[in-house]
């Protein structure tokens, strides 16, 4: 969620069993009430989030809310835009979500509700929706974080693509002078503008991808 000012902020396990746990954090940003509910399954790198946002005062709310994703130590990416300092809108977003990573882990957001547009620098981004909450209603956002120990953004794709499409693999090997590259990165590119990438091991890769049509490329260690 965007770092709001708030006065108080309390969190609480509400559930905690061998195969789920949830837990709700509650806050303010001026009269509103901000309840978020973590919940997290056994075995899943993935964590259901659902925000409550209340009106409970009896004046008209035109707020910009919407969950975030910071890093201090990594990057923002924006799939069709990459690590950029950028406002865009939802249009200009080639797939659904957005991830901060750095070399050996990544973490992805995917929205649940429509977002109007990214707000974004180089260690963070925000899915922000438009909203005029009247006195006495609520809002609510629900969104899921995927959690990768590798940075490879590709994994991403799956959950966030929505379209019905169908996919293929693409299983190559990647050769430098010598050999075959220890770690490539290998680049997907939609209308010439950066989707993901897939990190290889001993020169060979492997990257799902929806129906469509697209660049890719490697780049490694010394040759980038």
């Amino acid at each position: 969620w965007q770092s709001w000012p708030y006065r108080k902020c309390e969190a609480k396990v509400i559930r905690e069993g061998p195969k789920e746990a949830k837990v709700r954090v509650e806050r303010d940003y001026f009269d509103l009430i901000l309840r978020t509910t973590f919940t997290m399954k056994y075995g899943s790198n993935v964590v259901h989030m659902r925000a409550e946002l209340l009106n409970p005062s009896s004046r008209q709310y035109r707020i910009k809310p919407g969950f975030s994703l910071c890093s201090e130590v990594g990057w923002a990416f924006i799939p069709g835009i990459g690590t950029e300092n950028v406002t865009v809108k939802r249009t200009e977003v080639l797939s659904p979500w957005i991830a901060v990573y750095n070399e050996g882990w990544a973490v992805g957001l995917h929205p649940l509700y429509k977002f109007d547009g990214v707000e974004a620098s180089f260690s963070w981004a925000v899915l922000y929706r438009g909203l005029r909450l009247p006195p006495g209603k609520r809002a609510v956002f629900d969104s899921l974080i995927q959690v990768e120990m590798t940075d490879d953004l590709s994994r991403f794709l799956r959950l966030g693509e929505k379209s019905g499409r169908g996919w293929g693999r693409i299983i190559g090997k990647v050769a430098i002078e010598g050999g075959n590259a220890k770690r490539p990165v290998v680049i997907v590119e939609k209308g010439r503008a950066p989707l993901c990438w897939a990190i290889g091991r001993l020169g060979s890769y492997e990257v799902m991808l929806p129906e469509g049509r697209y660049s890719i490329y490697a780049i490694s260690d010394g040759y980038g």
